[in-house]
């Protein structure tokens, strides 16, 4: 019985383990969180030089939702799924708005949008920014 009663009190202490390890990684217990995923987008989507590109005035990101990281299989890369919404005025007077279902990965440094997603984004706001 006292056994038993020692192995119920490491449960919890063992169960905590991966959330000090995502609050030692992350900054947070719950993945890497809107604002990693919001720094990513305006890093890799929204650079300077895509503003100039595609004569972008304003743009806004709304990360709706960050899921959880996990390791893809294929790539061996960690990655979580995100859900945002994109939201861009053009200088030609236009406004795109678009909401997006993809990943952001983790790269030493930080968090990037997956490259499909990237170039998927471009060909939309290039389209958008020549109509």
């Amino acid at each position: 019985m006292r056994r038993n009663l020692f192995l119920l009190l490491l449960v919890p202490f063992f169960a905590g383990c991966d959330q000090a390890v995502y609050l030692w990684q992350y900054g947070s217990l719950t993945g890497p969180g809107k604002k990693n995923a919001l720094k990513a987008f305006e890093q890799d989507v929204f650079s300077p030089e895509a503003k100039r590109k595609y004569r972008i005035v304003q743009d806004q990101v709304t990360v709706n939702e960050v899921e959880m990281p996990t390791i893809n299989p294929w790539t061996n890369q960690e990655e979580a799924g995100v859900h945002v919404t994109v939201t861009v005025r053009f200088q030609n007077g236009r406004i795109f708005q678009q909401s997006y279902d993809g990943a952001i990965i983790h790269v030493p440094g930080g968090w990037r949008v997956n490259a499909p997603l990237t170039k998927a984004i471009h060909a939309q706001l290039e389209a958008a920014s020549r109509a």
